[in-house]
């Protein structure tokens, strides 16, 4: 929210600023490593130092469906497909975007893969009694967290793990910092007790720093 606040009072589009972030810039969205940028680059953008943002918007458009990672993109999440309810969330911040909004990149991505979306009945909740063991970060902009809290109370026998200040790398992260977590993870698959539900992380963020 910081960021997309602090980049639209210069008339920055949310994508803009997190591909400024992620390329541009070279600082990580999705791991623990490029977390303590965030705040610093946050605050030049509020002061309005975002003019390289603005001269790469005639650029976006052609990284659109470039790479091999664009085919998974293409066949899986093109015939997943989103729902119509969803699609109504995303137009809302697309009617007034001056550049590829997500969705807008979306619809070019599976137009440009010329891939079918599944009917709706595959898009519907799914119940399930398997044991499930999620871990999820808070801090992951990649599948953010409230996806997984969606979705877990459909696995009857679900177990779910908050990794706080963890990146879309959650659980190898919380891994680095409890060792035992390992052995937890084991226990937990032959029916015994599992980790923590809740692992705290250290701030990624300098001292002097807001420290979320």
């Amino acid at each position: 929210n910081a960021r997309a606040s602090s980049g639209a009072a210069h008339g920055l589009d949310p994508l803009e600023v997190s591909l400024w972030m992620l390329a541009s810039h070279d600082h990580s969205l999705t791991a623990r490593s490029g977390m303590s940028d965030w705040l610093p680059v946050t605050k030049d953008l509020a002061k309005g130092k975002a003019w390289p943002i603005k001269i790469r918007r005639p650029f976006i458009a052609s990284y659109i469906g470039v790479g091999w990672d664009a085919a998974a993109v293409g066949l899986f999440d093109c015939a997943s497909s989103i729902s119509q309810a969803r699609r109504d969330r995303l137009s809302l911040t697309s009617q007034e975007s001056i550049l590829y909004t997500d969705l807008q990149s979306y619809d070019a991505l599976c137009e440009a893969w010329d891939i079918d979306a599944l009917p709706n009945e595959f898009r519907k909740d799914v119940s399930s009694s398997i044991p499930v063991l999620a871990f999820s970060g808070d801090f992951d902009v990649s599948t953010p967290i409230e996806n997984a809290e969606a979705v877990m109370p459909l696995f009857e026998n679900g177990y779910f793990v908050r990794v706080r200040r963890g990146s879309h790398n959650a659980m190898f992260e919380a891994m680095n910092e409890r060792p035992e977590l390992g052995n937890e993870i084991v226990s937990w698959l032959n029916g015994e007790d599992g980790p923590p539900k809740l692992i705290e992380l250290p701030s990624p963020f300098a001292a002097n720093d807001d420290n979320p």
